[in-house]
């Protein structure tokens, strides 16, 4: 089937999130496949993006539309933070909501319910309300939680704290994170006898309680400019570990996220930006997509 097919009457929408850049994409039948998502976020060869989205028919009654997350290699993620902040915007913007209120999302990760709380042509601001985390999944960590319920093992010669967004993390302290992302990363993700479903990694330095700075290798897509989910995932292990109280600033590549977190058994909300890049036309994707050249 055709992108054009697919989105019908609807735009498709090249947005971000403090850089982390993302296909968004009406497909209310669920007829994209892997090999059409792989071709368009190409960085060399396609559009280009961190991943694809797609509004999907909601699973849920009383939960209008469900976000679909494409990692760039085809696969499919539980969630995106900074994806859902654009995937509510593009709602909004485009009449499939009519109120800016907190609309609940259906996801592989739960209910995630985002806010927007300024909107304006180009750039949102949105509140999400990602959830409880998770400080233990046996499906996802192969570890058992010590005293205090966390998951803390040895990747790579990294000390790591796991936390569950509904996608999983291992969250390692850092005083070279840029460095140490490239480096250990990709082993970290794909060390299947500890994750089983691969995991997402986040290097976390501390610059003070109340500011963290963070860079991630995410499951699917390596080296991202931000992870909305990341940086969730590294606040909370931060407060765990005792290195922040109950909000912080996460510093990321491309840009800041506000994070803030009560302990465990309550939800974390996540701030930031939700940026129209530019409009495709589907006909000029599926050209490419069919291999003609203009």
């Amino acid at each position: 089937m055709t992108i054009q097919e697919i989105a019908g009457d609807y735009p498709v929408l090249k947005m971000h999130g403090c850089g982390n850049d993302f296909i968004v994409l009406p497909d209310f039948n669920e007829k994209i496949i892997p090999g059409q998502v792989r071709a368009l976020c190409s960085r060399h060869f396609g559009v280009g993006a961190d991943g694809l989205i797609t509004i999907v028919n909601s699973r849920i009654d009383r939960v209008p539309w469900r976000m679909k997350f494409f990692n760039p290699d085809g696969s499919i993620a539980e969630m995106c933070g900074n994806g859902i902040r654009c995937f509510v915007k593009y709602l909004f913007d485009h009449g499939l909501i009519s109120e800016t209120g907190a609309v609940p999302v259906d996801t592989d990760a739960g209910i995630i319910t985002p806010e927007i709380i300024k909107n304006a042509d180009r750039e949102a601001l949105v509140r999400v309300n990602m959830g409880i985390p998770g400080l233990y999944n046996q499906s996802q960590v192969t570890l058992s939680p010590g005293e205090r319920g966390i998951v803390q093992g040895n990747a790579s010669g990294h000390d790591f704290t796991f936390v569950s967004m509904g996608n999983p993390h291992a969250v390692i302290f850092s005083g070279q994170p840029e460095k140490d992302v490239i480096q250990s990363g990709p082993l970290i993700e794909n060390n299947k006898a500890l994750f089983p479903q691969k995991t997402n990694v986040e290097f976390v330095k501390v610059i003070s309680a109340e500011r963290l700075q963070m860079h991630v290798w995410e499951r699917g897509a390596g080296v991202t400019l931000a992870c909305g989910t990341g940086a969730c995932a590294g606040f909370v292990a931060a407060v765990l570990n005792g290195h922040s109280r109950s909000s912080a600033t996460v510093q990321l590549p491309g840009g800041n996220l506000m994070i803030s977190w009560e302990g465990p058994g309550e939800p974390v909300f996540m701030t930031g930006n939700a940026t129209n890049v530019f409009e495709i036309e589907s006909s000029s994707l599926d050209r490419y997509l069919s291999g003609q050249k203009n």
